[in-house]
């Protein structure tokens, strides 16, 4: 599974696109991401490609690591978790601050989405769906997930294109905590 990410200027647009274009409303979010980091880390830490992160839901709560490729298509900047999806480590917070303590990790940024929404929408013959989120001391932005073979496929990128132009959307050519990072000035140079 492939996804992309774009940065949206104003809810209230992107809303009344969603309207107009007919997409329809799948499910509802809120959570909150801490990110970690070993105390030297390398270039795949620095640029967001390797992650672990401590998700909290209102009632539960996990310990994800990812690790993530890049790739472009047709001018857009995919990124692909090289394990399908995220490992959970632990679904317990006790053993989840064992875990980062025994580690030394420590803790870089809090990324909270206080509102998300996941959508379909058909464009064509195409369903897609995608996730509209804001996100606190960021902003609004959107993530499209694709399956692998759906990037060799024109079409599949023509929504793409579809999309960007629709929403307005500025593409984030990286994984979210890198832009983040970046955004709060946050850098892993010794």
């Amino acid at each position: 599974m492939y996804e992309i990410r774009f940065k949206l200027k104003s809810l209230n647009s992107v809303l009344r696109q969603v309207e107009k274009l007919g997409a329809k409303e799948k499910q509802r979010f809120q959570f909150s991401d801490n990110y970690y980091h070993p105390k030297k880390p390398g270039e795949l830490w620095g640029k967001g490609l390797a992650t672990i992160r401590y998700r909290k839901f209102s009632d539960t709560s996990k310990l994800l690591y990812s690790r993530y490729n890049s790739i472009k298509v047709n001018g857009f900047v995919f990124i692909k978790n090289i394990f399908g999806s995220k490992i959970e480590i632990f679904d317990d917070e006790a053993k989840a601050m064992d875990f980062i303590d025994s580690l030394g990790l420590k803790c870089f940024a809090e990324v909270r989405r206080q509102s998300g929404v996941v959508y379909t929408l058909k464009h064509k013959k195409i369903i897609i769906e995608f996730t509209v989120e804001d996100i606190i001391n960021y902003g609004i932005s959107s993530e499209i997930e694709l399956l692998d073979t759906d990037l060799e496929n024109e079409d599949y990128i023509e929504v793409v294109r579809f999309f960007q132009d629709k929403f307005d959307g500025e593409m984030i050519d990286c994984p979210l905590i890198k832009d983040f990072m970046s955004f709060n000035d946050i850098s892993f140079d010794n």
